[in-house]
């Protein structure tokens, strides 16, 4: 049997209280899908600006200490402490930066994981 078209002119029924609740439903399921992304994408960002930012100061300071030992003119004497500020220095960037793309990968995997055990 066909359901009949409505007439000309004529309001359309009200739609079943639960498809509009189904809709409002999606519609706030993706705004909080959307709101995760962007949260997530400014965690990204500030971890890396956090990371560089540490990465500057820690090569600042060694310039710094460098100039301070060497008094701006570099001799033989100054070698041993020169050697020992780029081993530290380079030793704290590389331990800092690795350490930050370690976690977030660990975490990008974790949260992988449990999006797909969850489908």
């Amino acid at each position: 049997m066909a359901i009949p078209a409505p007439a000309p002119g004529a309001i359309p029924a009200p739609a079943a209280p639960a498809v509009e609740a189904a809709k409002v439903q999606a519609e706030s399921a993706t705004a909080q899908a959307e709101s995760e992304g962007r949260v997530e994408r400014v965690r990204a960002w500030a971890g890396l600006v956090a990371v560089v930012a540490g990465d500057a100061a820690i090569a600042l300071a060694a310039i710094l200490g460098i100039i301070h030992f060497t008094n701006g003119v570099p001799s033989s004497q100054a070698l041993p402490q020169v050697v020992a500020i780029l081993s530290g220095a380079f030793t704290a960037i590389a331990t800092m930066t690795t350490a930050y793309f370690g976690i977030k990968s660990m975490s990008n995997t974790a949260k992988n994981l449990v999006a797909k055990s969850s489908k």
